[in-house]
């Protein structure tokens, strides 16, 4: 069995971390065809999974995804709201792209340090301190 067959069982079966890496294998083409389509369906599982350690490496990759045009339609709202996702988990690079995302005046704010009624309250605390 290969090392891709055990992670699709694994990940088959409802394993977060499986099927985040079941995700980058195929957004990738490591160890399978590359197929976005396939990789965004296992990155949002696992991005949906609270147990999961890497949810908010999904969330990011999916962000990234609409973003770039992968598999997907470029989407400046539905990368904000998967980098947004992403940045409630404390992932760090989803927290920079939601912010420049919104100085760049794609949704419904354009914000200024700590005048950010669009931005999730976890991320305007992380990004500006407690005092926001």
């Amino acid at each position: 069995m290969t090392g891709a067959a055990w992670v699709s069982t694994a990940a088959n079966q409802g394993y977060g971390e499986a099927e985040f890496e079941m995700g980058m294998m195929l957004a990738q083409g490591i160890g399978v065809q590359l197929n976005f389509e396939w990789a965004r369906y296992w990155l949002e599982k696992a991005a949906g999974q609270r147990s999961c350690r890497s949810a908010g490496n999904a969330a990011y990759r999916i962000g990234q995804m609409y973003a770039f045009g992968e598999g997907v339609e470029i989407s400046s709202e539905k990368a904000l709201f998967w980098f947004e996702r992403s940045a409630e988990r404390g992932h760090n690079m989803g927290m920079s792209e939601a912010q420049t995302i919104l100085r760049k005046g794609v949704g419904q704010v354009t914000p200024a340090r700590g005048n950010t009624p669009g931005l999730p309250a976890a991320i305007r605390k992380r990004m500006y301190g407690s005092r926001w």
